[in-house]
């Protein structure tokens, strides 16, 4: 592949591969019960820092820049503390869900050949095991080349065929997660159709979309986020708070009404770190910036201090983490 084909037209291939990969490692991270990463990040490589990297190696016109620059599409996790570090590698979950390529484990600590930078991680280079390679697995990548493309009735007639088949909605959500502008009208229907078909992993994407995508590129949380949580709260299910949490910005619990925000109280008896996001989120905004009758803690949160106060670890924890839910001086 030459630069030039990265740049106009492949890159779009490797952002979905970054994608795919982080979505992977966050339903198996909750699957597995694992402790949540503090950050979990992907990103394809920018066209303008690989250009200054090939130029640096004298190797801008190479016919295979993929073979000198291994590092087109990456996926961090980043966890709290070493102990949760140890015990996602005990896991062997990079392993049981990637084929990690020969010599493609590297280890990063200070050492005296790098100048003692302190920077430490482990490094895996892998690729998607022949089960996940399938047309549907790329999915969301053609989707996106067809709406590029400018052919809007080739990517109508798709999304239509997706929708109406209800086997490949997660992939149509992703899709919609990471395109600029997401289309409004094509969200609401996909997740009706998700929930119709009891499709949850789509309507889970969904509950994802809507803790990371601009409220105004997305519909109002009335035809959105409470449809999709009172879903999995009818069904009792709450694994979804695992891998939609770790996607999810902060703002978002701010900007929930009152009776949004008592929507997670079935699953905040599960996962109680979420009450505790939820209420520093909320604490953290200046009055002034608050809308009217705006209440921090809603009413139908007081009845947690029995479930909240059982695990004096994670609030320990989260002490050390959030001044503002503890009114912590500067």
């Amino acid at each position: 592949m030459k630069f030039k084909d990265y740049e106009s037209e492949h890159i779009r291939l490797y952002r979905e591969f970054c994608h795919t990969v982080r979505d992977i490692l966050e339903k198996a991270i909750a699957a597995a019960g694992l402790p949540r990463p503090q950050s979990m990040q992907c990103r394809e490589k920018d066209p303008k820092k690989l250009k200054t990297r090939l130029e640096e190696q004298g190797a801008l016109e190479s016919d295979s820049i993929e073979t000198l620059r291994r590092d087109l599409a990456g996926a961090r996790i980043i966890f709290y503390t070493n102990t949760d570090v140890d015990r996602f590698i005990g896991s062997q979950l990079i392993s049981k869900n990637f084929e990690v390529e020969e010599d493609g484990i590297k280890i990063h600590h200070p050492m005296k050949e790098n100048n003692e930078h302190q920077y430490r991680g482990i490094h895996y280079t892998i690729r998607l095991k022949d089960d996940r390679t399938s047309l549907a697995g790329f999915l969301a990548a053609i989707l996106a080349g067809l709406h590029e493309s400018g052919d809007g009735r080739t990517y109508e007639d798709e999304t239509e065929r997706v929708l109406r088949d209800g086997k490949h909605l997660a992939a149509l959500v992703r899709h919609l997660r990471l395109k600029k502008t997401p289309n409004v009208e094509l969200a609401i229907r996909t997740l009706q159709r998700a929930m119709e078909v009891q499709h949850d992993i789509a309507v889970a994407e969904c509950l994802i979309m809507a803790m990371e995508v601009r409220s105004e590129s997305l519909p109002p949380k009335e035809e959105f986020f409470e449809p999709a949580i009172g879903y999995f709260n009818r069904k009792h299910e709450y694994w979804w708070v695992r891998a939609a949490w770790m996607a999810g910005e902060t703002s978002f619990f701010a900007s929930l009404s009152k009776d949004q925000a008592s929507l997670l109280m079935p699953a905040a008896k599960h996962y109680p770190a979420l009450v505790w996001e939820c209420f520093a989120a909320r604490l953290a905004i200046k009055e002034e910036e608050a809308p009217e009758r705006y209440e921090a803690i809603p009413y139908q949160f007081h009845g947690l201090q029995e479930e909240l106060s059982k695990d004096a670890k994670l609030a320990v924890e989260l002490l050390r983490a959030s001044d503002v839910l503890f009114n912590r001086p500067d």
